[in-house]
């Protein structure tokens, strides 16, 4: 692999990481904001319930944001590093 080439991995891997840290705190921030309008209305069962789903869906999203960035940037096809 070329110096350029990894370079512009390596940017890429950052910037990654970068999104993901970002999500994580929108995700932790509105899950909060949320269960504390519902939490009066909601069983435990049903506050797990919404936090996995909160979970899965950022994950979904981060994943595609991700693959779709490093096909993009590094011209890949987001079986190596998504």
């Amino acid at each position: 692999m070329s110096a350029a080439k990894l370079a512009g991995v390596v940017d890429t891997i950052a910037t990654c990481a970068i999104k993901a840290a970002n999500h994580v705190c929108v995700k932790r921030t509105q899950l909060a904001r949320t269960m504390r309008q519902l939490s009066p209305s909601l069983s435990e069962r049903e506050m797990a319930a919404v936090q996995e789903l909160t979970n899965r869906l950022m994950n979904k999203l981060l994943h595609y944001s991700n693959a779709t960035f490093k096909r993009c940037r590094c011209g890949w096809s987001g079986a190596y590093l998504c």
